[in-house]
């Protein structure tokens, strides 16, 4: 896959298997996006490297919003030996586990509350960056168009 361009990002990243191959509703229905966000397109961007246990945050799947994600739920484990784990076994900087973001066109809308904007998804794991982080822009998608 071609390398579209170059960014930083933060916020909510997932694994590319539960993208792929996908339309935009579909993808809206997995990560929980409300109808009609990605109905203008998005970009699919590539984390270069897989971040460090200091630059993520776990936020379970995303049939739990974030805004709705109880972040107690952990305190109970060793939070930094999960994400070794998490690291060696599931994040990737390519195949099917390769660590992507999801880039609507039409962003973040301050007048929608949370629920309505940030529905329950149908479930793919999901993190969150907590520091900008370099990634690549692998795809860009139109309207009505899949991923591929």
């Amino acid at each position: 896959m071609p390398i579209l361009g170059y960014t930083s990002v933060r916020g909510c990243f997932t694994q590319e298997k539960y993208l792929k191959g996908r339309s935009l509703s579909e993808i809206e229905d997995i990560l929980g996006f409300h109808k009609g966000r990605l109905s203008k397109g998005m970009k699919i961007v590539a984390l270069e490297n897989v971040p460090s246990a200091n630059q993520f945050e776990f936020l379970g799947y995303s049939t739990i919003a974030e805004h709705k994600h109880d972040k107690d739920a952990l305190k109970k484990f060793d939070v930094n030996k999960l994400k070794q784990m998490v690291i060696n076994e599931s994040f990737a900087t390519f195949g099917p586990n390769r660590l992507v973001k999801v880039l609507p066109v039409i962003g973040h809308s301050s007048a929608m509350d949370n629920d309505t904007q940030y529905p329950s998804g149908l479930g793919a794991p999901q993190w969150k960056l907590t520091c900008e982080v370099s990634a690549v822009v692998i795809a860009e998608i139109g309207p009505n168009q899949k991923y591929h």
